[in-house]
């Protein structure tokens, strides 16, 4: 990295650990289950990162699925408290065509990896030590979470930690699964007629 963009990223991160701090007294406040919908659903941005081990995800390949996507940082307290509901909701739902996805926001595989031994979880967590996803995703505090639908549409965004397997929430996040059914249905419709086979025609 050159110096420039260092001091870039650093910056970055000063101001996320500030809005970590006002986040803590939001979530205070907030009710468990609370989601924030997008008034306007609009078209995620693009997400592609590589995980802890070495492989890409991009949010592209999880299209039909309703995706979770939460950004945290293992310096964050919210996010820290938030983390088992996550591996909780995911160990619920990853059948059901619900995925989770973490995003951790500036900090190396050599950070992550020690403090995933102490909170293990089995879905994917990303690094995006450039926060290149944060700038695009418009993250302006930790932990935010983002729901995607089937079809690759924002439908909530959710600032500070949750309760992720919150009978409220799971249902919520259930009912997403109905847009997929929808686009199947048209891609598919229910009734179609059949037509036999054409006669051949006799030769006089």
């Amino acid at each position: 990295q050159s110096p420039s963009i260092r001091i870039l990223l650093e910056n970055d991160m000063i101001l996320l650990r500030f809005a970590c701090a006002l986040t803590m007294l939001v979530s205070a406040l907030g009710a468990a289950e609370e989601l924030t919908p997008y008034p306007n659903p609009a078209q995620a941005p693009a997400l592609q990162l590589q995980d802890t081990r070495g492989d890409t995800h991009k949010l592209s390949g999880y299209r039909g699925k309703v995706v979770l996507i939460n950004f945290w940082a293992t310096w964050c307290p919210p996010c820290i408290k938030e983390m088992p509901s996550l591996q909780r909701v995911w160990e619920q739902l990853h059948r059901e065509d619900i995925a989770v996805l973490a995003v951790n926001l500036g900090e190396p595989a050599e950070v992550v990896k020690p403090f995933l031994q102490q909170y293990p979880v089995d879905f994917p967590v990303l690094l995006d030590t450039e926060l290149t996803a944060a700038n695009a995703w418009e993250v302006q505090g930790l932990p935010t979470t983002f729901v995607v639908d089937p079809e690759g549409q924002l439908v909530y965004r959710v600032l500070g930690d949750r309760e992720w397997d919150d009978p409220q929430i799971l249902t919520r996040l259930r009912s997403l699964r109905k847009t997929r059914a929808n686009l199947v249905r048209t891609i598919s419709p229910r009734h179609q007629t059949h037509q036999p086979p054409a006669l051949p025609t006799p030769n006089h």
